[in-house]
């Protein structure tokens, strides 16, 4: 068995297969958030909660990696992209709803992530562009898979509709058709928003030979992300990665715990077990 095959059988060791992996590192790009102040507390929170995997940037592994050198500790995965999107040059066209003109860097190599301790390394394919930007998008997540590979971590591809010709109504379309190219491209895992719909991501699940994990974004009611998340895992999702939506909540190991019992198939209740 390869590296990157036994570090994913410790991401998804539970028994029915499934994920529970919280993301912390939206202050690469837009700097502390409410809940992020102290990064360091914030992060000893998310390991209390006991996530199968923990989404993090290079600095913060590198600064708080002992809060990951003990029992039961979560799987790290390491961000391996910086973008930014420029909202002053997107294309001007009627009815588009990305955001502007995307520009995507790799910042750390997998030999680097190796060191510092972690066991994946995550980037994004962004689609609704075109272009230099697409092909180079795709070019380095074929090269960072095998680079991946060669140093035993795994790969995974957050696929986002974010490019400036992304239209109302296309998201499931492009979506579906990104997380394919994702794996073919060499990703281990996917990340993916939930669709709204059981139908429509239990389609996108039904063409994707990799695992899929929904992805949580901004803050919304806890009902509302419970039922979301139960139709994810419903329409085939392997797991979740949810970051806001737990270390912002009031009380965040409430929220993982009832969240967990989804993810396990349980009983969903109104409090930890």
């Amino acid at each position: 068995m390869t590296g990157e095959r036994i570090r994913l059988a410790r991401l998804f060791g539970r028994e029915n297969g499934r994920a529970f992996v919280v993301a912390f590192g939206h202050g690469a790009r837009v700097g502390a958030q409410t809940g992020s102040e102290d990064a360091g507390r914030t992060l000893s929170v998310i390991i209390s909660c006991k996530p199968d995997g923990l989404f993090i940037t290079k600095g913060l592994l590198h600064r708080f990696g002992e809060l990951l050198a003990v029992p039961g500790a979560p799987v790290a995965i390491v961000r391996g992209d910086t973008w930014l999107i420029d909202e002053h040059a997107g294309m001007q066209m009627e009815g588009v709803v990305g955001y502007g003109a995307e520009e995507s860097r790799l910042v750390v190599t997998p030999a680097h992530a190796v060191r510092l301790g972690a066991d994946g390394i995550a980037v994004n394919l962004i689609m609704g562009t075109s272009g230099r930007f697409f092909i180079e998008n795709k070019a380095g997540i074929a090269r960072l898979a095998e680079d991946a590979h060669s140093a035993g971590i795994f790969l995974v591809v957050e696929v986002v509709d974010w490019g400036p010709l992304a239209k109302p109504g296309t998201k499931a379309e492009m979506l579906t058709v990104g997380v394919r190219v994702a794996a073919e491209l060499g990703a281990d895992v996917v990340k993916v928003p939930y669709l709204g719909s059981v139908e429509e991501m239990r389609r996108l699940v039904a063409v994707c030979p990799v695992p899929v994990l929904a992805l949580g974004g901004p803050p919304i009611d806890e009902d509302v992300l419970i039922a979301s998340t139960r139709d994810a895992l419903e329409a085939g999702a392997q797991g979740i990665v949810y970051g806001r939506n737990i270390w912002q909540a009031p009380d965040p190991g409430a929220r993982a715990a009832r969240l967990m019992r989804v993810v396990e198939g349980g009983s969903v209740g109104t409090g930890p077990t």
